[in-house]
């Protein structure tokens, strides 16, 4: 696997007081969760970043097969530009039959790693409430 850190974006510290580091799986993930949760326009001087995926929790809620697949489309998109350690495999919405009960989408994205030998899928869960 490759070696990889990156901030702990919760901005938590060490015991030395240093800003702690997420590595390999888990920094890809918090990058993964980054691009899919951005707006287009939020991260400066890249207009094209992003998925904005919380502003469309609606159209998560009430999808139609056409739209759920361009919604996929667009991920795959941004995951595999901007993030190029990996490749995008899947979206699903895990709680598609409770989606309206529970006021959230819960979103399993599915990956691999371009550097690894092996096919292991790894997969980050994103949570998307109802605002």
């Amino acid at each position: 696997m490759a070696k990889r850190k990156d901030f702990n974006l919760d901005f938590d510290t060490t015991f030395t007081g240093d800003l702690a580091v997420s590595k390999d799986n888990r920094s890809i993930n918090q990058s993964i969760t980054n691009i899919v949760l951005s707006r287009k326009g939020e991260k400066p001087f890249t207009p094209q970043f992003g998925v904005g995926l919380e502003s469309l929790y609606y159209q998560l809620t009430n999808t139609r097969v056409s739209d759920f697949v361009f919604l996929k489309a667009e991920v795959e998109r941004q995951i595999n530009k901007w993030e190029p350690q990996v490749v995008f495999k899947d979206m699903e919405i895990t709680n598609q039959a409770n989606i309206h009960d529970d006021g959230r989408a819960e979103v399993l994205i599915s990956y691999t790693l371009k550097s690894s030998e092996d096919s292991k899928i790894n997969t980050v869960k994103i949570v998307v409430e109802e605002n």
